[in-house]
């Protein structure tokens, strides 16, 4: 094992094939470690009472019983028996001979909700584990599209908003949304709070000034956030949105193709019943695109994108394009590839979605 001396004395090269051979080995431990947890599982199982493993040691569970051998997390736990336990699938196959890492093999299992892979063992070589989840999510979805609208009507009996006082008076809360209403607080929030997160920025000098008043502010951003709450209930529908929210009031954008609709932000699916609703309330804005990505062009008679642009961006990207980064569109601002002062065009084949890192 190196020492800190070690360490520091690598070259860059030298430094990034370590974490390589580390994360190589750390895999091969992790599938040992899930035969380990498969069989401890086996040794559990419920039919064997307190004959078990884990019962007859005092656990609850065999993830209980292993969380307090190797001292992490129950859900660390909980992912290598969910692993472990279906080595004998073809993503377990998968694992067993390299193909997959425990940790891809389990966010395919929470993404599916089952262990037919299909085609996301080949994507595993070139996916991380948080990218494969949403692929898995969305090869669910449209295996049984019925389900969406099942998820959606169990969020939506899942909603709550509870509060109490306390004995000083004040007053505490938690609530709990379904996606859709979600996303319509959550991007008021992410209005009020845009210069606290990193963006997106604003050209126009008034706003420039308010976003630089709020970096200043003395509050926390949860002072912030709380006292916007209050702004939000106080004024309700009559709040003029550019002096509550800044230059944009928050909305929720839903992207429609053919066959499915996806919140924008998070693309959470959700049921063509809410995007009708959704298209009834609000309308909609066509995005074509042609053989070439082309949504709109306007040439270099205009600097800044235009809205319509934005939206044609943010569908065909879904986010920020930096490798890497998984920021969401409305966390991203519209760049030219080929700086606009340097002879680039406003068009959609010039623009790329991108966060914004204040200088």
């Amino acid at each position: 094992m190196r020492n800190r001396a070690d360490v520091v004395s690598l070259s860059d090269d030298a430094l990034l094939d370590a974490q390589r051979s580390v994360a190589s080995r750390r895999r091969s431990l992790e599938v040992e470690a899930a035969l380990i947890a498969g069989e401890i599982e086996r040794r559990s199982a419920g039919s064997l009472g307190y004959n078990g493993l884990a019962q007859r040691l005092g656990f609850l569970s065999s993830a209980a019983l292993i969380q307090s051998v190797d001292g992490g997390t129950r859900a660390d736990a909980a992912r290598l028996v969910a692993v472990g336990t279906a080595l004998d699938t073809p993503l377990g196959e998968a694992v067993l001979d390299g193909s997959v890492s425990v940790d891809a093999a389990a966010a395919i299992q929470r993404g599916l909700g089952s262990t037919d892979p299909g085609p996301l063992i080949a994507d595993a070589a070139t996916l991380n584990a948080d990218e494969l989840f949403r692929r898995a999510r969305d090869l669910r979805d449209e295996r049984d599209a019925d389900a969406v609208a099942r998820r959606e009507k169990e969020q939506r009996d899942l909603r709550s908003f509870r509060y109490s006082t306390r004995e000083d008076g004040m007053v505490r809360g938690s609530f709990l949304l379904d996606a859709v209403d979600g996303a319509l607080v959550t991007a008021a929030f992410d209005a009020v709070l845009a210069p606290r997160r990193g963006g997106p920025r604003f050209v126009d000098p008034d706003q420039k000034a308010a976003d630089a008043s709020l970096l200043d502010d003395p509050r926390s951003t949860e002072q912030v956030a709380a006292d916007a709450l209050v702004a939000m209930v106080r004024l309700a529908v009559d709040a003029d949105p550019g002096t509550l929210f800044g230059a944009r009031r928050p909305a929720v954008r839903l992207v429609l193709s053919a066959s499915s609709a996806t919140l924008e932000d998070s693309g959470e699916r959700v049921s063509m019943t809410t995007a009708e609703r959704f298209i009834c309330d609000a309308g909609t804005v066509g995005v074509k695109f042609d053989t070439d990505g082309q949504v709109v062009n306007v040439g270099r008679t205009q600097r800044l994108f235009t809205e319509r642009q934005r939206t044609g961006l943010a569908v065909r990207d879904g986010g920020c394009r930096f490798p890497g980064c998984d920021r969401p569109p409305s966390w991203c601002e519209a760049h030219h590839l080929n700086q606009w002062a340097h002879g680039g065009g406003t068009d959609i084949a010039d623009g790329v979605k991108r966060e914004y890192v204040p200088k």
